[in-house]
């Protein structure tokens, strides 16, 4: 029984609800000369985006890296007990995009370097702060981290 509850603290479910240990590698996918989407809201046009999947990366772009949370990184996994927490108020109205920036901008406040939605496909990872990552390929055309 101790087991069981111990491999439950130390699992989240995905999009299907199958049982993944929280993932600390993500995978972006650029394209040399790529820019970022903006789509005009300061939270979200900070971001960084990666996803725990290399093929859903590839989606957005050629070149797919591995960012690898450090250590002391803090990540926040949809389905938690914090997720939970974080969520409390928000408001029930609204598109997938308000979801996560609510969530994301309540994150942030609470000292959280990235957040990982289940639907890697749609949201994937939102990486707050990128310096809480390793990231050995960066490309030169990105610039320094």
């Amino acid at each position: 029984m101790q087991f069981k509850l111990w491999m439950e603290a130390r699992t989240i479910k995905d999009f299907f609800g199958k049982p993944i240990a929280p993932p600390r590698t993500f995978y972006r996918g650029t394209d040399e000369g790529g820019k970022p989407s903006i789509i005009g809201d300061p939270t979200w046009d900070s971001l960084t985006f990666a996803s725990h999947e290399p093929r859903i990366a590839s989606y957005y772009g050629k070149h797919v890296r591995p960012l690898h949370a450090k250590p002391g990184a803090k990540i926040l996994y949809e389905g938690t007990k914090e997720f939970i927490q974080i969520t409390k108020g928000m408001p029930r109205r609204g598109t997938l995009k308000d979801f996560a920036i609510y969530v994301v901008q309540k994150a942030k406040a609470a000292g959280y370097d990235a957040v990982w939605f289940k639907h890697q496909e749609m949201i994937g990872t939102a990486i707050i702060n990128l310096k809480a990552f390793d990231d050995p390929q960066r490309p030169s055309w990105e610039g320094k981290n």
